[in-house]
C-alpha cells in the first residue's frame, strides 16, 4: 500500500494533476487517457468502493473490507437494514460529523457580539448622513 503524507497529497487533488502508479509521482499529464485524476483515484474510487460494498451486503466480504479499514461492527450489525448500516460505516470510516458545528462555533461570531458591530455600524452609518 502507498504511503503519502497528508500534507503533500491534500494540494494535489485539486486540477488536472494525475498519480503514475510507476514512477510513484504526481504529474499533470495522464500517461494514459483513461487515467482517473488525483482526486478520483485517491478519494472518490474509494468511497465508490465502500458504498458498493456496504450496498451488496455480502457479510464475508463486508466484514474482511470493513477489517482492512479498521472499522469493527458488532455481528448484530451486519444484519441492519443498508440505510443504517452505511451510516453506521460512515460514522466509524469519518469519525463524528462535527465538522459542520465546529466551524461555525469557528467562525460565525455569537449573536451579541454581531449585533454589536451591527449597532456601530449602523450609528457610523447614521453619523455621516
Amino acid at each position: 500500500m502507498l504511503e503519502i503524507d497528508p500534507s503533500v497529497l491534500a494540494p494535489r487533488l485539486w486540477g488536472d494533476i494525475y498519480f503514475n502508479k510507476d514512477s510513484n509521482k504526481f504529474t499533470r499529464k495522464a500517461q494514459d487517457a483513461s487515467d482517473p485524476r488525483a482526486f478520483v483515484q485517491f478519494i472518490l474510487e474509494p468511497l465508490y468502493k465502500l458504498y458498493g460494498c456496504v450496498l451488496s451486503k455480502e457479510s464475508g466480504d463486508l466484514q474482511a473490507t470493513l477489517a482492512t479499514l479498521g472499522i469493527k461492527l458488532k455481528p448484530v450489525m451486519y444484519k441492519m437494514d443498508v440505510r443504517p448500516l452505511l451510516k453506521a460505516v460512515l460514522d466509524q470510516f469519518f469519525g463524528p460529523s462535527t465538522g459542520l458545528v465546529d466551524m461555525i462555533v469557528e467562525h460565525v461570531p455569537s449573536p451579541a457580539a454581531g449585533a454589536a458591530s451591527k449597532v456601530r455600524q449602523l450609528k457610523t452609518t447614521l453619523h455621516y448622513c
